[in-house]
Order: C-alpha cells, then structure tokens, then sequence
C-alpha cells in the first residue's frame, strides 16, 4: 500500500457505481404461466422469466408453443433491474378469421404478385398463368417456388384452384374467395 496522501490502486468492494448487479436466475412455474397467460388481454405482457440466459425447461416450452400457435410473441428485451434478460410472452390479438382474406402483412412481394397477377386474371376472364409465368411476375427464381405460394394461399383460403386437362398439359382455374371472380378455362379443356 502507498501512503495515506497516494491514490489506493485496490480494487473497490461492490459493484462499480451505476452498474447492474448480477441478475439471479428465475423462472416462472409453468402451471402459473399456464394461468397467467390465459388472463392475459391481447397486447398485454407477462414476465415468465429473468436471468443472463433463458433457462430451458416447461415454461419456456409452453412460451414456445404459444408462439408456434400464432397466440404469442416472445420478447427479451434487457433487464432495468440486473445485467440480464426479462424474458417476456405478449398476448396477440387473434381477430376471426375470415374466408376469403384479400392479402396478409406477413406475405412477402412475391406472393403479393403472385395474387394480383390472378386477381387480374379473374377480372379479365382470361387463363389462368402458368407456375412458370407467375415466378417470372413475381421475380422468383423456379416454377416450385410459385407453386408453393399459391399453395399457400389456397391452404390461407384467398384462393381456389380446380384442375382442368387440356391437351397436352394441366392448367387450372383460380377462384378469388373474396370477389368469387375466376379465371377462364381453356376452350379445349376437359373438367
């Protein structure tokens, strides 16, 4: 040690001023979160579990699956109260759903072409474009990927497909669910 008019170069006892204290892990009993939950009010918020890292285990399961189920945004923002993580589940508000949905948030410019290229189709009244013609609208890649987004659109209920054959290949017939407006068969079609 140096004398008492000198600097002391020891290290402090306690954390530094201002900072955190290390957080103690915790996590909420899953039969509790289970409950909380279901009281919860689209939007609302509920502190399931707080710590450096996400203990796993049933609680962060059922987080998982209410993500995985659309009813559930699982957040981790930094904790105010120690160098950690809040690990927090917010409520999503579930509208009904409706038959016939125009076009969602989630879909990609892709798939948002793909729909408008058969909702102009329907207007029109004219053929139905092939997977190969709507992944050249739409700026994809290969036929497979269109084929999988009017899957997915047929599988979300905005659209309905009927096959026809037509010598030599297989068209379609897209109905838009919301307008009932379809795309016209080809005159040498067969049902």
């Amino acid at each position: 040690m140096q004398s008492a008019g000198a600097l002391s170069l020891a290290a402090p006892a306690g954390p530094a001023p201002g900072a955190l204290p290390v957080c103690e892990a915790w996590v909420l009993p899953v039969a509790a979160a289970r409950a909380s939950f279901a009281a919860l009010r689209p939007g609302e918020r509920l502190l399931y579990a707080r710590g450096p890292f996400l203990i796993r285990g049933e609680t962060a399961d059922f987080v998982r699956e209410q993500y995985e189920a659309g009813l559930a945004h699982p957040l981790q923002p930094r904790s105010r109260a120690c160098d950690g993580f809040d690990y927090l589940v917010e409520k999503i508000p579930q509208a009904p759903l409706r038959r016939g949905r125009r076009i969602c948030e989630r879909d990609d410019a892709a798939t948002k072409a793909i729909l408008g290229a058969l909702i102009r189709a329907a207007d029109r009244e004219r053929i139905c474009p092939t997977d190969a013609d709507l992944a050249r609208i739409a700026g994809l890649a290969t036929r497979a990927q269109a084929k999988w987004r009017l899957a997915k659109l047929r599988q979300r209920g905005v659209i309905e497909t009927a096959p026809v054959t037509m010598h030599p290949t297989i068209t379609r017939v897209v109905t838009i669910v919301k307008t009932g407006r379809r795309t016209r068969a080809p005159e040498d079609a067969r049902p």
